[in-house]
């Protein structure tokens, strides 16, 4: 990423071994987001950049105070050099690419990041947007910049603390980086717990990384003066930062503890070769991974949007030959970045200072001005006629806030209580209670609309994000309390029904919960008093948002026909779930919407999702149909 140009000009000399280590970094990215399998924890390369950065900023400030030489204007000079260039140049082209093949959600959410990538603030955004309907990560041609964010705040926290340390507490300097070290690290350890999302974005409980990087430069370990110490330390860093890329996983805990091993082990390599190459430091310093760590910041730009491109316009997950074929194209770009882009900018003889904050500030105010109308603008449906036209229209009356769905942190007194009987029945008909995340969510506007249908109450308590299961520690402390009032709203409003629905298949991977969770849950609400039925997995699309269907059916004979697709369901998940509850109180809907492992996205000109996951109104009133036995 956007580290500082020569490698090691805090020590006054190149250091190969660093571009070899941004090599290892970017590839293990690259890699993690193919899903090739064995780099299944290839997201801590970004860690790898995080130390790098911190290691590489703080030796050129150290030095250059040390000098008297340093100035904020120069250091942020520096930065607009390295980063604004290609940073602009690919996201000018991603907007172009996506004008033309985003549907408007997706364009619209394109705005927001352009917006926030411009001002360095986009962790703050895909954090903000961290819920179910802001549509699924793969298909934001952006997201990759929110490393660049907490770079970028790094970098205006840094420099002014330095100055006023070395000006008035120059002993201290290296104490007082490291407590914030450890006070960023403790926060991190912390914040998994409180918001899993925000541990992994926010600036607070990443600078811990980047801040180890500063300590490596400031020499907290005395100069190693054996040759076979600083050789042992450089495997040891190694492996140290190459088996988390093997071993972890989507699903781990990070960053926290787990980043530790990334963070160290990059500290040690750096570290060993401060005075003398090491040996895994002339490992990494031939050609090949010194060529791929020039152009590392240029292939970690282009390679996320290609990516999410390719997918979006195949409408599914990549073979191995495109794989191949998108590193080689990633590649072409990237050396084409940084030989016509990158570098002519960095030679301060090319531009001068004005020229390059003028060159930076104009487009910057473009593009951010030209994300905040698209934005404003809901994706500019407009650009769409005939039947792409239809495939795009209103699907956002199942996104839109509930009064009886809680979400963006709502607590469980904002629930509307007896406000959300969604069917209002016949009297003295027992109370059937719909409870669960999102996936029960969608149903609630079908529900309404045909509540005539209907002779028993149904009333709904949901939480986004939130599974119904008892007696189970969730990260989101929000979800284990509004969880824990479900026995008073069985109690208060005489329920004798209670219908469980939920994306179970994606907690039970995230080893949210197991079986066993749920079945003690299911006997608890029996205890309870209450007869439990379970509603199965719905379709999961492997495409972000099935309007983009519009495209590829206007060019058919009959668009309004069936279509089907494939989806990353595993079709014996439902079956493993029907026998807690029977059949008779078990719903499966797969084997009413799937045929041969494709399931149906698009029927008689009506769009049955809203994204890869959830029903449209018209989805869910398909399904409320098929399932008699759950809702009387």
């Amino acid at each position: 990423m956007s580290t500082e140009d020569a490698s090691a000009k805090g020590s006054g000399a190149y250091r190969p071994d660093i571009d070899g280590l941004r090599t290892i970094a970017v590839l293990a990215v690259f890699l993690f987001h193919l899903n090739i399998p064995p780099f299944s924890g290839g997201f801590t390369g970004v860690d790898i950049f995080f130390v790098i950065s911190g290691y590489l900023i703080t030796s050129v400030i150290q030095r250059d105070i040390h000098e008297q030489r340093f100035t904020i204007v120069q250091f942020y000079e520096r930065r607009v050099r390295r980063i604004f260039p290609a940073l602009l140049t690919v996201m000018v082209l991603t907007f172009f690419v996506a004008w033309l093949l985003f549907m408007p959600d997706e364009l619209r959410d394109l705005g927001a990041s352009m917006a926030a990538a411009i001002t360095f603030s986009s962790n703050i955004l895909f954090w903000m947007q961290t819920d179910y309907f802001s549509g699924p990560t793969d298909f934001k041609p952006l997201l990759h910049t929110w490393s660049l964010a907490v770079e970028e705040q790094f970098y205006i926290f840094i420099p002014p603390l330095m100055v006023a340390l070395h000006r008035w507490l120059p002993k201290y300097v290296l104490p007082i980086l490291a407590a914030l070290t450890l006070i960023s690290f403790v926060a991190s350890c912390a914040w998994v717990w409180i918001d899993p999302s925000g541990n992994y974005y926010l600036p607070h409980t990443r600078a811990w990384e980047l801040l180890v990087g500063s300590l490596v430069a400031l020499r907290i370990t005395p100069p190693i003066a054996s040759k076979r110490c600083r050789d042992a330390l450089s495997v040891i860093g190694l492996l140290l930062l190459l088996l988390p890329v093997f071993l972890l996983s989507k699903s781990s805990i990070f960053p926290a503890w787990n980043a530790i091993p990334t963070c160290l082990g990059t500290a040690l390599l750096i570290t060993a070769g401060q005075e003398h190459p090491s040996l895994a430091g002339r490992l990494l310093s031939n050609k090949p991974m010194v060529g791929i760590g020039l152009i590392s910041y240029s292939l970690y730009l282009v390679h996320w949007p290609l990516i999410v491109f390719a997918k979006y316009a195949l409408l599914r997950d990549l073979y191995a030959s495109e794989k191949i074929l998108l590193l080689g194209v990633a590649f072409v770009l990237a050396w084409a970045s940084w030989r016509w882009i990158e570098r002519p900018f960095r030679n301060p003889k090319g531009f001068s200072r004005k020229q390059i904050f003028a060159m930076a500030l104009a487009p910057s105010l473009l593009c951010a001005f030209a994300g905040l109308i698209i934005f404003r603008m809901d994706g500019i449906p407009q650009r769409f006629k005939g039947q792409i036209a239809l495939a795009v229209r209103d699907t956002t009356q199942t996104k839109q806030k509930d009064i009886c769905f809680l979400r963006d942190n709502m607590k469980w007194e904002q629930w509307a209580g007896k406000n959300c009987f969604l069917v209002s029945g016949v009297k003295n008909e027992p109370v059937t209670l719909l409870w669960g995340d999102s996936h029960a969510n969608h149903y609630i506007n079908a529900l309404r609309d045909t509540s005539d249908r209907y002779r028993q109450p149904v009333l709904f308590y949901g939480s986004a994000g939130c599974p119904p299961i008892l007696g189970v520690n969730f990260k989101a402390a929000d979800c284990n309390r509004n969880n824990k009032h479900i026995a008073s709203i069985i109690r208060d409003f005489g329920v004798k029904r209670v219908v469980l629905s939920a994306y179970w298949q994606r907690y039970m991977e995230s080893d949210w919960f197991g079986r066993d969770d749920l079945i003690r849950t299911i006997q608890q609400l029996r205890d309870m008093g209450t007869q439990v039925l379970l509603i199965g997995d719905n379709p999961d699309f492997p495409f972000a948002n099935p309007n983009y269907l519009g495209v590829r059916l206007s060019k058919r004979d009959n668009p309004n026909a069936p279509f089907y697709s494939s989806v990353r369901n595993d079709f014996s998940f439902n079956a493993q779930l029907a026998p807690l509850v029977g059949n008779d109180n078990f719903y499966d809907p797969l084997k009413d919407f799937c045929l041969n492992k494709k399931c149906l996205a698009y029927d008689n000109g009506n769009l049955l999702m809203i994204d890869n996951a959830h029903y449209s109104k018209y989805g869910s009133t398909m399904a409320l149909s098929k399932m008699s036995n759950i809702f009387h």
